[in-house]
C-alpha cells in the first residue's frame, strides 16, 4: 500500500472509551468517529462488554485535534451511568481488566452559547493490546505531521506585568497545551542589550533589549562570538572599575540606585569593585592611600552620589598624586609690591613688556606669571607627577552616577539627571574633558603660619554666603534638595541681623 492509498484508507477497531464504555473507533479522511457498542457486539473481542453512555460526542475532526499522546498502562473508568453493570462485567472478566494500554486524543469543542470560545476536550481510548494502541498512535501522528501549516517551533515572549500581572500565570497554563502538541517553544537565544533615546528628551537614554532565537546552538554561539569580538576591539570601553557608593547621598538612595544600575554593568561584563562609604571622608582616605599599582588595574573610578561626593573622590586622587606649582603666597605678593613701590603702576623708567602674560596678570612679575601659567596648549598640565603615577601619559577617567540633591555635574555633562543614562555613558566609554580648578588657602587664621590648604573642584567652588549655606545644610540632609531653600533663607535672614 503506497502513501496515497494509506492516506485514503479507513481504520476501525474496538476500543474502550474512558467514562463511556465500549466503542467501535473509526478513522476516515476527515477525522475520528466512534459508535457505541452493546455487550452483544463485544463477543469474541477484547472489549469489556460494558454498555456505553449514549449522551456523548461521537466524532472529532482532524482539524480540531491538536495532540495525540500515549498514556501507557493504567486504569480505565466506568461509564457515568450503568455503573452496576460495569462492576458486574469487571467481576466476570477479572479485576485486572480495569487496566489497559491507553492513548488520548486532545482537541477542542466550541461553546454552544459562544461559538468563538473554544474549550479543551480529551478522549482517552483503551485497549488490551499494546501494539494496537501504538499502531493507532503512529497513524494519527503521521496525519498531523503532513499538515505543514501547523507550527513546530515558536519564540514566545511573556510580559509578566501585563494586565493584572498575570502574564506568567497564563503562560504556565497554556504552555501545557503546546507541550502536548509537541510544539517546541524553547530555542537557543541571545539578547542584544542597548539603549534608545527618548523622543521628547534626547539626553535621556532608555534600556532596550532585542532577543534573537535559533534552533541551532552553533549558529547562536557564532553570532555571540562575532559580536563580543567587536566590543573587545573597542579599547575605550572599560573592563574594570572602582566604584564608591555614598549610602546617605541625596535622599539616602545611593545603595538603591547602585543596585539598579549594577545589573547593567554585569550584563556588559564590566568588573566592579564596590566600596560603600561608612563615614565622611572615607572615599578621600581610600583614594589617598590606595597604591598606584592597584589603581592602575582599574580603567576608571566611579562615584555613586552627589557633586560633593564626586569632589571628595577627586580630591583624594589629586592631592596625593598631582604636584603643580602654587600661586604666590601673601608674603610673595607683598614682597613683590614693596620691591616695585607702593603703586602697581610702572614708573617711567620701567620697561613695558607687551606679552600676553602681562595683559592677563598686570600685577605679577614674570617669575610668578611663569609659575601660574602651567597649562599647555593641548590642555595638559605641566605639573610633576609621581614616577609610578597610575595614569602616566594619559588622563584619569572618572564617572559619576547621580544620587545627590542637585547633581549639577551630571546635568552639565550628560544632560540628564538619570542614573541609567550615566551608567550607559560609562559602560560605552563615552567621555568628555572636564577642567578642575585649584583653590589654595594660605592662612587659616590671621595669626597662623603660611601653610597652603589645597582643594580641587570640578564643577564650582564658593565661599562666604554660599559656603555658609552648604555648611549649614549638612545638618538638614534628611530634607533632601529642599534643604538648600530652607537653609538659604535661614542664613540670609541671619546675615541681615548682623
Amino acid at each position: 500500500m503506497d502513501g496515497s492509498n494509506c492516506e485514503l484508507s479507513v481504520m476501525s477497531g474496538c476500543f474502550y472509551l474512558d467514562h463511556v464504555g465500549d466503542v467501535l473507533l473509526t478513522r476516515n479522511q476527515h477525522g475520528l468517529s466512534w459508535k457505541c457498542l452493546d455487550s452483544s457486539d463485544c463477543e469474541g473481542t477484547t472489549c469489556l462488554g460494558i454498555g456505553s453512555w449514549e449522551n456523548t460526542e461521537t466524532e472529532i475532526k482532524f482539524s480540531d485535534i491538536y495532540a495525540v499522546e500515549f498514556d501507557s498502562y493504567g486504569l480505565v473508568h466506568s461509564p457515568k451511568s450503568g455503573l452496576g453493570h460495569a462492576k458486574e462485567c469487571f467481576r466476570k472478566r477479572s479485576l485486572t481488566t480495569q487496566q489497559m494500554y491507553r492513548f488520548t486524543v486532545h482537541g477542542f469543542q466550541t461553546s454552544p452559547k459562544e461559538p468563538c470560545l473554544w474549550k479543551l476536550a480529551a478522549f482517552t481510548f483503551g485497549h488490551m493490546d499494546l501494539q494496537t494502541c501504538q499502531s493507532w498512535m503512529d497513524q494519527l501522528n503521521y496525519t498531523f505531521i503532513k499538515e505543514l501549516e501547523r507550527p513546530r517551533n515558536l519564540l514566545v515572549f511573556v510580559h509578566p506585568k501585563s494586565g493584572k500581572a498575570s502574564g506568567l500565570k497564563i503562560w504556565e497554563t497554556v504552555s501545557k497545551i503546546f507541550i502536548r502538541a509537541k510544539v517546541n517553544t524553547k530555542m537557543y537565544r541571545f539578547t542584544v542589550h542597548g539603549f534608545q533615546t527618548s523622543p521628547k528628551e534626547p539626553c535621556l537614554w532608555k534600556l532596550a533589549a532585542f532577543t534573537f532565537g535559533h534552533m541551532d546552538l552553533q549558529t547562536c554561539q557564532s553570532w555571540m562570538d562575532q559580536l563580543n569580538y567587536t566590543f573587545i576591539k573597542e579599547l575605550e570601553r572599560p573592563r574594570n572599575l572602582l566604584v564608591f557608593v555614598h549610602p546617605k547621598s541625596g535622599k539616602a538612595s545611593g545603595l538603591k540606585i547602585w543596585e539598579t544600575v549594577s545589573k547593567i554593568f554585569i550584563r556588559a561584563k564590566v568588573n566592579t569593585k564596590v566600596i560603600v562609604t561608612e563615614r565622611a571622608g572615607h572615599a578621600f582616605d581610600v583614594m589617598a592611600s590606595i597604591q598606584n599599582k592597584e589603581l592602575h588595574s582599574y580603567d576608571g573610578i566611579i562615584a555613586v552620589g552627589g557633586d560633593g561626593f564626586f569632589n571628595e573622590v577627586l580630591n583624594g586622587y589629586l592631592l596625593s598624586r598631582l604636584k603643580v606649582p602654587l600661586p604666590p603666597s601673601p608674603s610673595d605678593s607683598f614682597t613683590t609690591v614693596q620691591s616695585r613701590g607702593s603703586s602697581s603702576v610702572p614708573e617711567s623708567g620701567d620697561a613695558v613688556h607687551e606679552s600676553d602674560q602681562k595683559e592677563h596678570f598686570p600685577l605679577l612679575h614674570d617669575s610668578v606669571q611663569e609659575v601660574m601659567n602651567f597649562r599647555t596648549v593641548n590642555g595638559s598640565c605641566q605639573g610633576t607627577e609621581d614616577p609610578d603615577h597610575p595614569f602616566s601619559g594619559e588622563r584619569p577617567r572618572f564617572g559619576l552616577i547621580p544620587a545627590g540633591s542637585t547633581d549639577a555635574i551630571v546635568i552639565c555633562t550628560t544632560g540628564a539627571r538619570d542614573p541609567v543614562t550615566s551608567a550607559l555613558h560609562i559602560i560605552l566609554g563615552r567621555k568628555l574633558f572636564l577642567d578642575a580648578m585649584q583653590v589654595v588657602r594660605w592662612k587659616t587664621t590671621p595669626t597662623s603660619a603660611i601653610e597652603p590648604c589645597i582643594r580641587y573642584a570640578a564643577s564650582f567652588a564658593g565661599y562666604g554666603f554660599y559656603g555658609d549655606v552648604v555648611s549649614e545644610s549638612e545638618k538638614y540632609r534628611w530634607m533632601g534638595p529642599k534643604r538648600y531653600d530652607y537653609v538659604g533663607t535661614k542664613v540670609f535672614l541671619k546675615h541681615r541681623q548682623r
